[in-house]
């Protein structure tokens, strides 16, 4: 049984055993932020390189890292089961990917001064918290 963990220190996410000792340490970006899991691959939003890490959970193998499509501070990952959002701080919007393949399906205002911060899904929509207004929004 593994549990995996982002260390924004090391700027790394960690795959720990049972008893918490690390396993597997994978690079990724500057300033990791909050990773979501779709079922094969873990994206880690990269705050402080724009940028989102893909790392194959079976092999712990970075897959792509991806850049362009409005990341900018991008902070928190959701995955509603096909496709992937990343939440951009520093740039009042969000990223959206296709999930099986990685392609880009664009990037998204929430408005000025929102600051998208928090993100998740029930499978069908995209829940954000702006953190910039103290609003939630249906994404």
């Amino acid at each position: 049984l593994n549990m995996w963990v982002m260390d924004e220190g090391q700027s790394a996410l960690l795959k720990l055993d049972a008893a918490g000792a690390v396993v597997l340490a994978v690079p990724v970006g500057s300033s990791p932020q909050y990773p979501v899991f779709d079922g094969r691959f873990i994206w880690v939003p990269n705050f402080g390189s724009n940028t989102v890490t893909v790392v194959e959970v079976a092999t712990g193998v970075v897959v792509a890292t991806l850049s362009g499509n409005g990341l900018s501070g991008p902070t928190t990952a959701a995955f509603d089961g096909t496709r992937i959002l990343v939440t951009n701080f520093s740039g009042d919007s969000v990223s959206l990917w296709d999930a099986t393949d990685r392609s880009v399906i664009g990037t998204f205002s929430t408005g000025a001064g929102s600051a998208p911060f928090g993100a998740c899904s029930d499978g069908i929509n995209f829940y954000l918290s702006l953190a910039g207004t103290a609003q939630l929004a249906l994404f």
